[in-house]
């Protein structure tokens, strides 16, 4: 059985340094977004804390599809997201990203080249690819229809 994940302290003044750098804010919306902060760091479950982990950075690609880049995965030592989306995909796309990556944290380790899915249906097949950012630096790519 693998080890829970804890929330470590640097999380929690990660947190706290993003909301505490809120302009325009009225100390009671700034202490109503800390206390979402704190709630998520404090949370045990993955996929609510994946986006306190993680950057994500947006980009079109040539043919007018979308494409999301995960950072700070390595922290994780696991491999960032590379996703590509129609640009149709909209607010699901970022939704299927950060499932993969909480699911990607959970498993524990890089999750193998092949197809991702539960049925035949929902299968996408993951490759290994270059990042765009650091061709040094090898990300799991994964292309929405």
């Amino acid at each position: 059985m693998q080890e829970p994940f804890r929330i470590k302290p640097s999380w929690l003044f990660l947190a706290l340094l993003i909301i505490g750098s809120l302009v325009g804010t009225t100390k009671f919306q700034a202490a109503q977004e800390k206390e979402k902060a704190i709630n998520l760091a404090k949370d045990h479950d993955v996929s609510s804390r994946i986006m306190l982990w993680t950057g994500v950075s947006v980009a079109h690609e040539k043919d007018g599809r979308v494409s999301l880049l995960s950072t700070g995965m390595k922290q994780l030592n696991l491999p960032d997201l590379l996703l590509i989306a129609p640009r149709s995909a909209g607010n699901a796309a970022l939704g299927t990203f950060f499932d993969f990556l909480s699911y990607s944290a959970e498993f524990g380790k890089p999750l193998p080249e092949g197809d991702i899915g539960r049925t035949a249906d929902e299968r996408l097949p993951i490759h290994y690819v270059r990042s765009p950012i650091d061709p040094k630096v090898k990300v799991w790519r994964v292309e929405l229809k």
